[in-house]
């Protein structure tokens, strides 16, 4: 699903307990149904940023800076609904929010000037946030009925971003590496 990203980080928000279970049932419930293998080491997350470099031994100054941006950041509410269909990926929708829009200016913004990470080809305009469900489909085919059946679904979810997650890639997989609550 993921090129080889090496040592990267990313920024993102993952649904609370019972929606994460719920998407993670879903994707699961999904390839078995369509015979495509489950990665049992699949996050529901909504990365707010693109993937990053950072040096690992330094990766407690990046954990210290995300700390504070979200002692000062406030919750606030998502709403996930249906389904949209980007190149061969699938992702939950997340409606329209300006609360999101600002959070995510801002933490781009942040990261950049107290952290001083460049982001490689990326506008915060153009950069619309999705829950990736992360399926590794090999045929047309399979895309094809895939879409017909979650096409008009109504998976519905809400939940309250208040923590924020600093991911890793590691070994072809994202893991998190620390998280931090949002006042």
């Amino acid at each position: 699903m993921y090129p080889d990203l090496g040592k990267k980080f990313c920024v993102a928000l993952i649904p609370c307990n019972s929606n994460y279970t719920n998407i993670v049932s879903f994707v699961k419930e999904l390839a078995k149904k369509n015979s495509i293998k489950f990665d049992a080491s699949f996050i529901p997350k909504i990365m707010l940023i693109e993937p990053f470099s950072w040096d690992e031994k330094n990766e407690y100054f990046l954990t210290d800076s995300l700390k504070k941006y979200a002692s000062q950041s406030v919750s606030f509410e998502l709403e996930l609904s249906g389904f949209v269909k980007k190149n061969n990926d699938f992702s939950l929708k997340i409606v329209e929010n300006i609360e999101l829009i600002n959070f995510q200016k801002s933490l781009k913004y942040y990261l950049e000037i107290h952290n001083r990470i460049i982001f490689d080809n990326y506008s915060i305009d153009s950069y619309e946030p999705a829950l990736c469900l992360e399926l590794n489909i090999d045929t047309t085919r399979k895309h094809n009925k895939i879409w017909k059946e979650i096409n008009g679904n109504t998976l519905n979810l809400n939940f309250i971003a208040n923590k924020l997650h600093l991911l890793h890639f590691n070994s072809g997989t994202w893991k998190i590496s620390n998280s931090f609550e949002l006042d």
